[in-house]
Formats: structure tokens, C-alpha cells, sequence
């Protein structure tokens, strides 16, 4: 079965894809003799948790989109090399200023990574944090599912990166184009130290 297609909602005899070619009750092949009978799943899972105490600072969660709120969007297939297809978006001047203390980013299969960088008000850019995905290599174990996407790097600040009001924040996201990549994301989450009486963005 075309694993790869039906993964990234790739519209049948149309030229890209997306959730609307994965409607309700869509499911993807996994073995060339599918089994129609019922089947039950479990997931299990852990949690860890402190208690609300005064060291404890709460955060608010900002996401930029590198598609301008699309969502996710379409990597065409290369017609010469170098086949590496980029994506790049800037949000406004920001209103008020930020205390950063995390960024990661969200890539989908064919990504090669992801850059959030933060341009100061008087035009000086750094890169605030640089997602470079895991691809597993353990066939079907679990967690470690070859040529799939199994883990991103975070980026942390402590004490917190102060992103100056005026500044802008950018994102951009690297795909390898060697073969078509429908319905992929490039999200950047940025956590932010919060400050009540902020404007939100």
C-alpha cells in the first residue's frame, strides 16, 4: 500500500492534498491483505505534575505559522537539484516585549528543519532556536518507526531571552523536495513568560 500518500492526504488524481482529502473516518492501508474486523487500541501514557506554588510562572504559548495561518501547504517535487524547497514568514513589529524561555518547532516526513530568529528593533537577527527533526531508523519498533519522524529538538532559555517590543519574529522551514510532500507544517511554539496586562498578539 501507498503508505506516503495516504499519510499526507494526497488527493487521487490531483495535483496536491490536505485535510480535505482525509475526511471523517479515513484511515490509511497497512498491509496489502487489510483485515476489516474490529479492532480495539489502547494508549497509555504518563504525566508529571507539581504543585501550584509561587516559583511556579505561568506561560503563555504563542505559534507562528510559516504558511500565514494555511495551516499546512504543498513541497512540489524538484525538476533539478538542489531539490530543497524553503518557506519563509515574518510576523508584524511586536507590540509589546517578551521574555522567552522556550521554542520548538513542528515539521512533518521530508522536513530537513526549522528556524526561528528574532530581528531586534534596531535590525540585528539571531536565530532563537533551530528544530532539526530525528528520523527513526528501528523499522517497526515503536517510537523509532524508519523514515518517520520521531522527535524534535527543543530549544530552552534560563534565564529567559527578552525579546524587545519593535522586534519581529520570522520563521522559515527547510523541506527536502527529492519527491512531493502534500499537506506538511511548519509551526514554531514559543513559550513566553506571562505578563498580565499584555496585550496578546
Amino acid at each position: 500500500p501507498d503508505v506516503k500518500s495516504c499519510i499526507e492526504c494526497h488527493c487521487p488524481g490531483e495535483n496536491g492534498g490536505g485535510f480535505m482529502c482525509c475526511p471523517d473516518g479515513s484511515f490509511c492501508p497497512t498491509s496489502d491483505y487489510p483485515d476489516n474486523s474490529q479492532k480495539t487500541y489502547y494508549l497509555r501514557y504518563s504525566m508529571t505534575y507539581i504543585p501550584m506554588t509561587a516559583k511556579v510562572i505561568p506561560v503563555d504559548v504563542y505559534v507562528l505559522d510559516v504558511s500565514d495561518c494555511q495551516i499546512e501547504y504543498n513541497v512540489s517535487q524538484c525538476v533539478q537539484e538542489p531539490c530543497v524547497s524553503t518557506l519563509d514568514w515574518s510576523a508584524a513589529p511586536l507590540p509589546e516585549s517578551l521574555e522567552v524561555v522556550y521554542v520548538q518547532g513542528h515539521l512533518h516526513i521530508g522536513s530537513i528543519n526549522f528556524t526561528t530568529t528574532y530581528t531586534s528593533p534596531d535590525g540585528v537577527s539571531e536565530d532563537l532556536c533551530v528544530t532539526i527533526p530525528t528520523y527513526g531508523s528501528g523499522g517497526n519498533i515503536p517510537g523509532n518507526e524508519t523514515g518517520y519522524v520521531v522527535k524534535f529538538n527543543t530549544c530552552t532559555f534560563d534565564p529567559p531571552k527578552k525579546i524587545a517590543a519593535g522586534g519581529t519574529l520570522s520563521v522559515r522551514a527547510t523541506y527536502n523536495s527529492t519527491s512531493y510532500h502534500d499537506g506538511v507544517m511548519g509551526l514554531s511554539y514559543i513559550a513566553a513568560i506571562d505578563q498580565p496586562g499584555l496585550k496578546k498578539l
